[in-house]
């Protein structure tokens, strides 16, 4: 089953932006089955004033009435700006890293594999993949997150980011 979720990957059609959200959505809902994962959240980032915010995400509700969707500063210049994937194992919800975004303050995921997102080589968002549980990460899970971020990046909307309000929500 991976392989042809794979393939489907590379054959996305354009998206327009306003249809980003609902396209996005089952892909992550695929990533929580594919990776036996409780939670898929996706940022999007703009480092010319440093914002990031919540956009769409899939398994458990970060939704939190004590913490923003939108951070600026320095937790965006401390882990948005990054280029690189992380993988943590355990404890991610208490890593510096993670600690202040809501889906780890409510969920207390232990695990995380967080990818950035490129559109046209810049970083445009970070998708973070969580575990409830102290699993590892298999390769071939590894190589699926990577093509996943990089699917999203390919149909990446090239308009304002859509706000909080009109994406699709599942818990």
């Amino acid at each position: 089953m991976q392989t042809a979720v794979l393939h489907a990957f590379h054959s996305l059609p354009a998206i327009r932006p306003g249809d980003f959200h609902a396209a996005i959505t089952p892909l992550l809902d695929v990533a929580l089955t594919e990776l036996n994962s409780q939670g898929a959240y996706l940022h999007s980032v703009d480092l010319a004033d440093w914002t990031a915010r919540l956009i769409v995400w899939s398994g458990l509700s970060p939704l939190s009435a004590r913490v923003p969707i939108k951070w600026q500063g320095n937790i965006v210049k401390s882990r948005f700006s990054c280029q690189m994937p992380l993988v943590l194992h355990a404890a991610a919800w208490e890593h510096p890293t993670f600690a202040a975004l809501q889906e780890f303050q409510k969920n207390r995921f232990d695990g995380v594999i967080s990818i950035p997102v490129l559109d046209m080589r810049q970083l445009a968002g970070l998708l973070s993949i969580c575990r409830s549980g102290r699993t590892g990460l298999k390769p071939h899970e590894f190589s699926f997150l990577l093509n996943l971020a990089a699917s999203i990046g390919d149909c990446w909307p090239r308009q304002e980011p859509v706000s909080v309000s009109s994406a699709r929500w599942t818990n």
